[in-house]
């Protein structure tokens, strides 16, 4: 697999290859136009002054007053030749240079059309040429003093056309494209190794992060990246990967206390189930005593069980393993179905319980809804101190149906609001309690999250902690002046409490 640093500098060395190509290339055009318009600005000129040579009589014959050559470029045998030669309108030959030696230039096709026409052509002797071919009406001259003015004939156009070697205008463009050339892998060079440099200097940062993120482990979960100094891109990458160590150094810590906390539970009733089955073994034939210790052993069983369930009914949940049936549920009989389980234990211990709720439907799964409203009510008895109040409301909030339990209390602070969902926590003292083991409130919010519920833990006031259900607004609740009939609650799992 190729590494992010191999990936751009391949595209970024490609991207860049094909910019200094594509500007070398528009470059060359441009200075190889530039020359040729120079080699034709010349080739015109010469053009022009051997048209200015030849001149139109009075009687309308046209003549060509050259020297013997205009320029020695014209004669033969120069090392260097250049040609001319001159067509009458009618495609007769009416001079040339004597570098000729009486070959004809090609004459093009448009022939004595005024105006100028540039070719490429074969020189004698094979050589490549360039050629200007210029048509023009030579000037006429003026008849002598005197003379009788005899008619003059309408003027007749010549075709004129002159040509040299290009061996010198292909050098220059060939030294053009040199010198490009190696401009181009001079600059490629300097372009690779400043890619190079830059991306390897630019990835530092990245590539500690990634030195700094193998040395990790799940002994070294308190490491962190560094963050002040960062480029922004890393930075960002930095703060995100501390976010997923501090989550990940939680969940181990959890995950490790979770196994003492089930071995310590568990211990304590196997302990004690131990010891009941040694003493009756030790005094098999006193029957009361016999007896008595079957009973607890049933009682310890029985308390296993209850963890071993909870503990189940809370990694399927976890797991999204539960079935989740969604159907009506009325709010006000699930709450009154919920309460009657500790409705004598509550005046037991002489607590003032106080239900204001509305006829109020919601959707959810009947079970759980059950499940979570035990555990409310479980929690909220246990722990409310003798001769306190437990307060129950239901009813609409900002289009969201919402189920509350208040409980007075005497031991919660603020700082254990943060700790009361999380399995097997409870408020110091309270380990050696056998009826709970500090399941419930953990299972309420597994619970929740399969049926969508938010659920928050606060004190809402000094001495009092509120439990909030809030049921989602996508769901199709309303006010019902209806209660269900028979709400039916199935398979709840055991009630559990916590502080």
């Amino acid at each position: 697999m190729k590494s992010i640093r191999r990936i751009v500098e391949v595209r970024l060395l490609a991207w860049l290859a094909a910019l200094v190509v594509g500007v070398g290339c528009a470059l060359f055009a441009v200075l190889a136009r530039v020359l040729e318009a120079q080699f034709d600005a010349t080739l015109e000129g010469k053009a022009r002054q051997l048209a200015f040579q030849i001149k139109q009589e009075p009687d309308g014959t046209i003549e060509a007053e050259f020297a013997p050559a205009p320029t020695a470029e014209f004669e033969a045998g120069h090392p260097d030749p250049e040609y001319f030669q001159v067509w009458a309108q009618d495609g007769t030959t009416m001079a040339r240079s004597p570098s000729l030696g009486g070959a004809d230039l090609p004459r093009p096709a448009a022939a004595a059309a005024p105006g100028t026409t540039f070719l490429d052509m074969g020189l004698p002797g094979g050589r490549g040429g360039r050629m200007i071919a210029l048509g023009f009406v030579p000037a006429v001259e003026a008849a002598d003093p005197g003379q009788p003015q005899p008619a003059r004939p309408p003027p007749a156009p010549v075709l004129l056309a002159v040509a040299r070697d290009r061996r010198s205008l292909d050098v220059a463009s060939a030294g053009v494209a040199a010198a490009l050339g190696g401009m181009g892998l001079l600059l490629g060079l300097g372009v690779v190794a400043a890619v190079r440099r830059v991306l390897g200097r630019g990835l530092q940062p990245l590539a500690r992060v990634a030195e700094q993120a193998a040395a990790i482990d799940a002994g070294t979960l308190d490491a962190r990246f560094p963050e002040n100094g960062m480029p922004e891109d890393v930075r960002v990458i930095s703060w995100r990967l501390n976010e997923l160590l501090d989550r990940l150094q939680a969940t181990f810590q959890r995950e490790r206390r979770f196994t003492s906390d089930v071995a310590h539970e568990l211990r304590t009733p196997i302990s004690e189930l131990r010891t009941a089955a040694e003493v009756a073994l030790r005094y098999p034939d006193e029957g009361v005593r016999c007896g008595h210790d079957y009973r607890e052993i049933l009682d310890i069983a029985t308390r296993m069980e209850r963890i071993v369930a909870n503990l189940l009914a809370l990694a399927l949940a976890e797991a999204g393993h539960q079935e989740v049936v969604a159907e009506p549920v009325d709010l006000a009989v699930a709450v009154s179905e919920a309460w009657r389980p500790f409705a004598a234990e509550a005046r037991r211990r002489g607590l003032r319980a106080t239900f204001e709720t509305a006829p109020l439907v919601a959707r959810g799964d009947p079970a759980l809804l059950a499940s979570i409203l035990r555990n409310l009510f479980s929690n909220a008895v246990a722990y409310t101190p003798a001769g306190g109040e437990i307060v129950c409301t239901a009813g609409r909030e900002g289009g969201r149906a919402r189920v509350a339990v208040t409980n007075t209390t005497d031991k919660l602070e603020p700082a254990d609001v943060s700790h009361v969902f999380e399995p097997f926590w409870r408020k110091d003292g309270a380990r050696g309690d056998r009826e709970h083991a500090g399941l419930g409130l953990a299972l309420v919010a597994a619970f929740a999250r399969l049926l969508d519920i938010a659920v928050d833990a606060r004190l809402s006031a000094p001495g009092r902690f509120t439990m909030t259900l809030s049921f989602s607004p996508d769901s199709p609740d309303q006010i019902s002046h209806r209660p269900i009939p028979d709400a039916k609650i199935r398979g709840a799992s055991p009630s559990e409490t916590r502080a």
